[in-house]
């Protein structure tokens, strides 16, 4: 039997323009099931109908001593990459 574990990095605009965070995704769930600490989902902009909430095992959560800076294309959409892509990436454009 295998086990596909699922990562998280996280992107910051602004100021910073690099991914800075990392963790481990614990489920994704759909935020109308409730049982999540999300009290009002539809507040968040730019939630839309249909969107998931993604939850990361909180003892997985870490900052990157080496963020990966902007290196140019959009960001602003997900992203899939290998964890060995990640790790080695300089730049966002290496992702």
């Amino acid at each position: 039997m295998s086990c596909l574990l699922l990562y998280f990095g996280l992107y910051i605009s602004s100021p910073v323009k690099a991914v800075r965070y990392f963790g481990v995704v614990d489920e994704i769930i759909d935020p109308r099931d409730g049982g999540h600490p999300v009290d009002d989902f539809r507040e968040y902009e730019p939630y839309e109908e249909g969107d998931k909430l993604i939850m990361l095992e909180s003892d997985s959560i870490i900052e990157l001593d080496d963020e990966i800076a902007f290196g140019g294309g959009s960001v602003l959409s997900f992203r899939y990459t290998t964890l060995n892509s990640f790790i080695k990436a300089e730049s966002t454009e290496e992702l």
